[in-house]
């Protein structure tokens, strides 16, 4: 090599020396692709390891996605990926469709000390039965009575026990038809529905009385939210409504704030007075059911509500901007990853990842506010939504320190 070098003019060996060196120079800022993740996926309804199926890896590095991988397991079911990059700027997420329904690992992170990792998923064995399902508890907060817009603004949790060893996949093409899906009670003429955490990246169909969806439920819990608008006409500020269970339902709870309308039910037992939010005055009226069968109705009543004198009209919706509405942007932007990635999307019952979307979005409305976009009362009450719901994850997370 010497020989044919010397022949070559100086320039053009200076060049190639160059080049050289550039290519065999060590690179800097490029994470190192000695990683690899490697585990099994079992079937948790027989204990069977599930052969010849795929397993996908998506990755991101901080919040773009990459290329995502794909790998097919062995007989004992078995996957494995290597040359991944290492790094805290990566992070790794393992997610497979088993009988319709998709099962995801926690997110995972490879670093130079620690470039390997084993991580196993379990799925489950799929049914369209919802015979066994139970609601533990429903919770139904009245946030908001709107005097502009004649309307109160509602939040409403449910937790789903699935106790059997199958997920249940509602469906709307079986058997049952629209029976068949997730159902969800509803007041009349109830609008602005707003899905919250995995339910946003669901199908939904509405009806007039309620809705259903087609949100599996896995074994065990499973928390589904969401928010929606009652508008009321009566010029005397009385509003009835009737809410149906349509699971088997362990206890019943509706709290309304005690500085605005009266609320009553015949169905419902008065208990304490509970505080919600930091604020002083943020005192919520409480009314309980417990042990309600299938399709128990519920009468609901509400008095006193604050009446617009000047005439409404139906279609402004200029009107339901400036109150819920907003919470309906905010949640939306804050929810935009866990819609577009596996990761967000199917990690709904892992409270650090909604902790981190509630902590975003009280950022983004911190900011809306400091910059003049959101007026004194929703910030406040949209700020209090947040600050409660994380508090109440902070409160009965397993892995909140």
């Amino acid at each position: 090599m010497d020989r044919k070098l010397s022949a070559l003019p100086s320039s053009v060996c200076l060049l190639v020396v160059s080049l050289a060196l550039v290519i065999a120079a060590p690179r800097t800022g490029r994470a190192a692709s000695k990683g690899a993740i490697a585990g099994s996926l079992l079937n948790a309804t027989t204990g069977a390891p599930i052969a010849g199926a795929r397993v996908k890896l998506y990755w991101a590095k901080g919040q773009e996605p990459q290329p995502e991988r794909t790998a097919t397991t062995d007989a004992e079911g078995r996957y494995h990926y290597a040359s991944l990059p290492t790094g805290p700027d990566y992070g790794y997420v393992v997610y497979t469709v088993f009988q319709g329904v998709e099962y995801t690992s926690k997110r995972t992170a490879l670093t130079d000390a620690m470039p390997h990792a084993a991580i196993s998923l379990q799925a489950y064995g799929s049914t369209n039965d919802d015979s066994a399902i139970r609601v533990k508890h429903v919770s139904t907060v009245v946030l908001d009575v709107n005097k502009e817009t004649q309307a109160m603004f509602a939040l409403q949790t449910y937790v789903f026990d699935n106790p059997t060893k199958r997920t249940f996949r509602p469906v709307v093409d079986g058997p049952r038809g629209p029976m068949g899906l997730l159902r969800f009670s509803l007041p009349p003429n109830a609008t602005q529905l707003s899905a919250m955490g995995e339910l946003s990246s669901r199908e939904v169909i509405q009806t007039d009385r309620g809705f259903g969806t087609d949100l599996p439920l896995r074994p065990g819990q499973t928390e589904v939210s969401f928010t929606y608008q009652v508008p009321y006409r009566d010029p005397t500020g009385v509003l009835s409504f009737e809410l149906t269970m349509p699971y088997p339902t362990g206890e019943f709870r509706l709290m309304t704030p005690q500085k605005q309308a009266r609320f009553s039910s015949r169905d419902l037992k008065r208990d304490k007075p509970q505080k919600l939010f930091r604020n002083p005055g943020d005192t919520f009226d409480v009314m309980l059911g417990s042990a309600l069968p299938a399709r128990t109705k519920l009468q609901i009543s509400a008095s006193n509500l604050p009446v617009n004198i000047h005439p409404l009209q139906a279609g402004n919706q200029w009107l339901w901007g400036s109150s819920a509405g907003l919470l309906s942007l905010l949640l939306g932007l804050a929810l935009l990853l866990w819609r577009r990635s596996p990761e967000r999307r199917t990690n709904a019952h892992n409270a650090a990842e909604e902790r981190e979307g509630l902590i975003a979005a009280l950022a983004m409305l911190e900011e809306q506010h400091s910059a003049g976009a959101v007026d004194e009362r929703s910030y406040q009450r949209e700020r209090d939504l947040r600050r409660q719901r994380l508090l109440t994850l902070l409160a009965t997370s397993p892995d909140a320190g």
